[in-house]
C-alpha cells in the first residue's frame, strides 16, 4: 500500500519493481526514478487502519535531491525499500511513535465490551452480501471490482469536432481481458479487435451532425458498455487562407511506407478535402513534395521517461511528435512508435514548435493525395 497525501507529486502512483519509480498518472509530466534520487526520510506516525487491522502503517516525508519532497501514507514493506535507498532517515522511537496510533489506549477500555456486538454486526452484513451475490449469480464481485469498459479519450460525454476531415481518435480501455472490443456509432459497428485490453481508432463522420458513440465487450456471457460518448460534428471553416501558407510545391521522386492508423490522404497540404486513407504499413510512390508553415509538428526540449498505452517509453530531445488536440497546457500528441503511431500527453513546457511541416503528394490505389511526411519512413 503507498498513497502520496500532499499537494507536490498528488497525481503520481509508485511503480513496484526492480527500481522504485513515481509514474504520472494521466501520463503528463516525467517519471522520477527513486533509487539515487532520495535525500532522506522523516517520519511521522505509524498508525493501524482500524482496531481489528494487522497491518501497521507508516506516515513519512520524502526529500527528494531537487530540493522538492512529498508526503505519503505506506505499509512497512514500502516504508522499509524506500528506507534503504534513502542517505539516512529521521524517526522517533518505536515507543514514541506508537502513542500516536489512532486508536490509543485510553479508548481500548471503551471498545473492548463492544467487540461481541460488533462482530455480530459484521457476521451478518457478510452474509447478507454472500447472499446476495449468489442471486445475481456473480459471487465475485464481492471480492473484485466491476468489470467495465470506458472511452478514456476525448474525456466527458461530448465533444465538438470542428473539422469532420480530420476525424475523431478515440481510445478505448477495459479492466479486464476480452474477446472482442466493437466500436458502435448510432448503433451499428464501425470497427472491432480481438483479444485487446486497448483500443485506439480514428473515425471520421460521414456527414456533419450529431452522433453517438459506444464501446461494447462481453465479459461472462453479458454486454459490458462504456457510457455513451455525443460527438457534434460540423462543417470545417473555410481554409482558404491556408493556401497563402504553402510554399511552390516540386517534383520529387521516393518510395515511402506509410505509418498510421489509418493516415488521411487530402486533396492539398491545407487539410481542406479528404480525398482518402492509406492503411498502416502500406507502400506509396511519392510524386511531388511541398513545404507547409501551418506546421503541426513539436519538438520534444528533452529526453523523457512516460508511462503510456500501458507500457514504458522512452522518446528522444529533437524527437518529432505532431498535434492531435489540446487543453490549456496539456498537449495530446502523436508519436512514432516502431511501426504504428501512439498517443502521448505532454505539458507544454516539454515542447517546441516548429515553424515548417514538409507534405508528399503519393499515389495510392490509383488515387493522388497528400499527406504529412510524419506519417512516412
Amino acid at each position: 500500500m503507498f498513497k502520496i497525501i500532499s499537494e507536490e507529486y498528488k497525481d503520481y502512483l509508485l511503480s513496484l519493481g526492480e527500481n522504485l519509480i513515481l509514474v504520472p498518472q494521466e501520463n503528463v509530466g516525467k517519471i522520477i526514478y527513486l533509487k539515487g534520487n532520495i535525500d532522506h526520510i522523516e517520519c511521522i506516525r505509524n498508525f493501524r487502519k482500524h482496531l481489528f487491522s494487522r497491518e501497521k502503517l507508516i506516515e513519512f516525508v520524502v526529500f527528494l535531491n531537487d530540493n522538492t519532497s512529498f508526503r505519503a501514507i505506506s505499509d512497512e514493506k514500502i516504508f522499509l525499500k524506500l528506507h534503504q535507498l534513502a542517505k539516512y532517515t529521521k524517526c522517533e522511537s518505536p515507543e514514541n511513535i506508537s502513542n500516536k496510533n489512532v486508536f490509543s489506549k485510553q479508548y481500548l477500555s471503551l471498545i473492548l465490551p463492544k467487540v461481541p456486538i460488533i462482530l455480530l454486526i459484521l457476521s451478518t452484513l457478510f452474509a447478507f452480501f454472500v447472499f446476495t451475490s449468489k442471486l445475481y449469480n456473480n459471487p465475485s464481485k464481492i471480492f473484485y471490482s466491476e468489470p467495465y469498459i470506458s472511452i478514456i479519450y476525448p474525456q466527458g460525454d461530448s465533444i465538438e469536432l470542428k473539422d469532420i476531415e480530420n476525424g475523431l481518435y478515440l481510445e478505448v480501455e477495459s479492466n479486464f481481458n476480452p474477446k472482442e472490443i466493437d466500436i458502435l456509432v448510432d448503433g451499428s459497428i464501425v470497427y472491432q479487435k480481438s483479444n485487446s485490453k486497448d483500443v485506439y481508432y480514428q473515425w471520421f463522420p460521414p456527414n456533419p451532425g450529431i452522433y453517438k458513440i459506444v464501446a461494447r465487450s462481453q465479459f461472462n456471457g453479458r454486454d459490458i458498455f462504456s457510457k455513451t460518448l455525443t460527438v457534434y460534428a460540423q462543417v470545417p471553416e473555410s481554409k482558404s487562407s491556408n493556401q497563402a501558407n504553402i510554399e511552390a510545391k516540386s517534383i520529387y521522386k521516393a518510395t515511402k511506407i506509410v505509418i498510421g492508423n489509418p493516415v488521411t490522404m487530402y486533396s492539398s497540404p491545407d487539410e481542406s478535402v479528404v480525398v482518402g486513407t492509406i492503411d498502416n504499413g502500406s507502400k506509396v510512390e511519392v510524386i511531388e513534395r511541398a513545404v507547409s508553415h501551418n506546421s503541426k509538428l513539436y519538438m520534444l526540449k528533452e529526453d523523457l521517461s512516460l508511462y503510456t498505452d500501458g507500457v514504458f517509453i522512452n522518446l528522444k530531445k529533437g524527437q518529432l511528435l505532431r498535434l492531435y488536440d489540446f487543453s490549456g497546457d496539456i498537449f495530446t500528441l502523436l508519436y512514432k512508435n516502431s511501426d504504428s503511431i501512439g498517443l502521448v500527453r505532454l505539458q507544454r513546457e516539454y515542447l517546441q514548435k516548429v515553424d515548417t511541416e514538409e507534405w508528399y503528394k503519393v499515389i495510392y490505389n490509383k488515387k493522388e493525395g497528400w499527406i504529412s511526411s510524419f506519417f512516412t519512413r
